[in-house]
């Protein structure tokens, strides 16, 4: 021993290079509404079989992550469920300490790091991301949406800020941000804008630091759209910022048994009584790309191209006859509108998405428009194991 080591000494006196710290990897998921154990939901619908639970936890274990950016997750609880006693664990401040120990009907952003890596972190938090959103639809009042949470580190002498994102839904899109057609989703693309140039400033700030920065999460707005400008706002501040992965498809397999009109035939048991609708299921290839890992700063030439993680089927769990669908899984109007936050408009006959009142002097927008498409209704069907994919990318390479 004490030969190699003095070998070693002579060889780094020569001008021998000392061996390079391998790469860091990080992922980022949605897991969708995840529960602190199966048989239940922290906010209606996604319910989950141990099986499904298990699936989770074989996708993060086999893609071996040394920092975990995650999102819709009900509690520390079933953070930990997934991830294993192998990970240090940091929720968002709306969280706290205690307030979510166990699933309490809510949804939060959280962050993990491996504890065998020996990374000394520094925690972080952006609580200016948690905006006040009217909805009118799953709240009777004012609420606070997601803030971001990581955590800055050093790696191989360069300066890291690695943050969990799960930015404002429903206003995916341009064609969202219509005050005609989409009343009702007014307050959450202005949520969204608010969230945007926080987060532009945040990135700015931080690499003007010498940091670079990887945001890691559900945007909840698609980037890659050429005419997008959310993704046009951050490039303003920082023309080389990159968004990855630059190209997604959908990495649930071909043969994923969950088919549109397999969602169509549990959305007809969960709406007995009214079969004349034209069902829209909530499906992953009909959200389209909306999962990315920001990278800004001095350093982003050093991490790797961002991939998403393919979803490898499994019959077992996810057998598409309806008889082997869990009960509790078979959503009963109450629970799909809770779920939803919708119920059934009369005489129209479309789901409307507010609970609107007319003599409510509080109401800000008037009644929304039906679903594209016409008269039409979402069902937000469980999917496996998430409906949002896993995306990796590397640090350091």
């Amino acid at each position: 021993m004490m030969i190699s080591r003095l070998f070693a000494a002579a060889m780094l006196g020569l001008g021998a290079t000392p061996a390079q710290a391998e790469p860091l990897k990080a992922m980022s998921w949605n897991i969708a509404n995840l529960a602190q154990e199966a048989g239940v939901s922290p906010r209606g619908g996604h319910v989950r079989t141990e099986a499904d639970m298990q699936v989770i936890r074989d996708h993060i274990a086999r893609t071996d992550p040394d920092i975990v950016a995650l999102q819709e997750i009900g509690s520390m609880a079933g953070a930990r469920n997934v991830l294993g006693e192998g990970y240090e664990l940091l929720f968002e401040t709306r969280c706290g300490t205690a307030a979510c120990v166990q699933d309490r009907g809510e949804i939060f952003t959280a962050i993990a790091w491996r504890k065998s890596l020996g990374l000394s972190v520094q925690p972080v938090q952006l609580d200016a991301l948690s905006e006040t959103h009217w909805s009118g639809c799953v709240y009777e009042s004012e609420r606070p949406v997601r803030g971001g949470v990581g955590i800055a580190f050093t790696h191989e002498g360069a300066d890291y800020t690695v943050l969990s994102v799960y930015l404002k839904a429903s206003c995916a899109d341009e064609d969202s941000n219509d005050p005609v057609r989409y009343p009702d989703l007014m307050d959450d693309c202005a949520v969204l804008d608010k969230q945007i140039v926080t987060l532009g400033n945040w990135i700015r700030d931080r690499t003007a630091e010498g940091r670079t920065v990887i945001v890691a999460g559900d945007y909840n707005r698609k980037f890659l759209e050429a005419d997008d400008r959310h993704a046009a706002a951050l490039r303003a501040v920082d023309p080389a910022i990159r968004i990855e992965p630059a190209q997604q498809s959908q990495c649930w397999p071909r043969n994923y048994p969950q088919s549109r009109s397999f969602r169509k035939r549990l959305a007809h048991e969960a709406f007995a009584g009214a079969a004349n609708f034209d069902w829209q299921p909530y499906m992953p290839s009909s959200i389209g790309s909306r999962d990315f890992f920001l990278i800004s700063g001095p350093q982003s030439g050093r991490i790797g191209p961002g991939t998403e993680i393919l979803l490898r089927p499994d019959p077992l769990v996810h057998d598409p006859t309806p008889n082997n669908i869990p009960v509790a899984q078979r959503i009963a109007i109450e629970e799909q509108a809770k779920a939803v936050g919708v119920r059934m408009g009369e005489p129209d006959g479309y789901i409307e998405a507010c609970t609107l009142e007319a003599a409510d002097e509080t109401v800000k927008f008037p009644p929304p428009q039906p679903f594209p498409g016409g008269n039409t209704v979402l069902s937000f069907a469980p999917m496996f194991p998430s409906d949002h994919c896993p995306i990796e990318i590397t640090i350091g390479q």
